[in-house]
């Protein structure tokens, strides 16, 4: 996820992702919309996911394909990961290699290992102070 955008090329990007959020008729359908935008539009991006905290539980709602989701279930099994720590810490977090990743042992292997995911790039989803969860952004 290395290669840039000129900022002048996103704002019209992130034009067209707000007019294409605001058309989506339920949460379902927008969630859907924006981790399908992601792998469009960031370069190097292949797969992206959203978690949500529903009923102190996190659970990821949309993927734009498996690999996502097999990502976040050995973060919810391990309880270590960006998109944890993001949630938890309200910041963002990179992973540039999982191989070589030491802050998060138990997941970092495992998911390299069993996904061919190398790199992570999490971000806090929120809304005021309350924290919604993590668009979770995935590289080979």
């Amino acid at each position: 996820m290395s290669d840039r955008a000129e900022p002048t090329d996103l704002v019209g990007t992130f034009e067209d992702i707000a007019r294409l959020l605001l058309a989506a008729p339920t949460q379902a359908e927008t969630l859907s919309r924006i981790v399908n935008a992601a792998v469009a539009v960031i370069p190097g991006c292949k797969h992206a996911g959203i978690s949500l905290i529903q009923n102190r539980t996190i659970s990821t709602p949309s993927a734009s394909d498996e690999i996502p989701i097999q990502v976040d279930a050995i973060e919810y099994e391990t309880n270590q990961g960006p998109c944890l720590e993001a949630i938890e810490k309200h910041e963002v977090y990179l992973a540039d290699d999982l191989t070589t990743e030491t802050r998060w042992p138990d997941f970092s292997q495992r998911a390299a290992e069993e996904t061919g995911i190398r790199s992570l790039l999490s971000f806090r989803l929120f809304v005021l102070e309350d924290t919604m969860g993590a668009l979770n952004l995935y590289s080979p």
